[in-house]
């Protein structure tokens, strides 16, 4: 069985200039963009080492509109002949986008050889978010200039972020390939067969970033061709979305009640 995603862009670009400003054109860049990201839905199975193999990958669906704008204002150029301003800029930037995300859940047939797994149920996430970004350059001579940027970023879960993951049943071969331990028995190795229930959470929040970013660049006319430039970038994010292996769980079982089930 094969499966895949297919991702559709339509987009729209327009820019050049708007006005004139006393240190050149005031340019302006638009955007207007729609994605559509799909993924296939298959059900099938196979073995390796012994391990069944559930290949199961429920339908999600991603529709994402967006609107950008860009502004560059130049304030004061060198043709200007302003003492200590050779060149200020100043640079703005507005982006909306809207994310219309749909998982239909999924259910591995009754009959399974090592089911029954839990049903998946369907979901539907709307969210939408602006975000800005202010900059500036300001150069006082030919040799030297300035320049810093804040911005705010947003980002949604991906679908294989959403979607549940490959079903997995591992037998003590490959349990012992991964050296499998388990805590809980005095980390001896974990008794096969070991059912694996892996993937996303449709009930992800999207991650959310503030970034600031201040630099340098020097140019010094008496060594032609030379640039050197220096930049500090922060970046703060939160709701960052990890994917946390087989291990940290069972090492932070207190953690995540429920989630490991043991047999007798």
């Amino acid at each position: 069985s094969s499966n895949g995603t297919t991702l559709q862009t339509a987009s729209l670009r327009l820019g050049g200039p708007v006005v004139k400003l006393p240190g050149g054109d005031l340019t302006a860049t638009a955007l207007l963009e729609r994605r559509r990201e799909a993924s296939d839905e298959t059900v099938n199975s196979s073995s390796f080492g012994g391990a069944a193999t559930y290949f199961w990958t429920p339908t999600a669906v991603q529709n994402v509109d967006s609107a950008y704008l860009e502004l560059r204002a130049p304030i004061v150029g060198a043709s200007n002949d302003v003492p200590f301003i050779r060149e200020l800029e100043l640079m703005g930037s507005v982006r909306h986008d809207r994310y219309d995300t749909r998982y239909s859940g999924s259910s591995i047939p009754v009959g399974s050889a090592t089911g029954p797994f839990p049903d998946e149920a369907a979901t539907t996430k709307k969210l939408s978010s602006t975000n800005y970004t202010l900059g500036f350059k300001y150069a006082p001579s030919q040799d030297i200039a300035f320049r810093a940027s804040w911005g705010n970023g947003f980002l949604p879960p991906k679908l294989a972020n959403l979607r549940a993951d490959t079903p997995a049943v591992f037998s003590d071969f490959l349990i012992f390939l991964l050296n499998l331990r388990d805590p809980a028995r005095g980390n001896a190795l974990i008794p096969g067969p070991l059912t694996i229930l892996a993937g996303g959470n449709p009930d992800l929040r999207p991650e959310k970033s503030n970034s600031f970013s201040a630099g340098v660049v020097l140019t010094p006319r008496f060594v032609s061709g030379l640039r050197i430039s220096v930049d500090l970038t922060s970046i703060r994010k939160s709701d960052e979305v990890l994917n946390l292996p087989i291990f940290f769980y069972l090492a932070n079982e207190g953690s995540f009640p429920g989630r490991i089930i043991r047999g007798a």
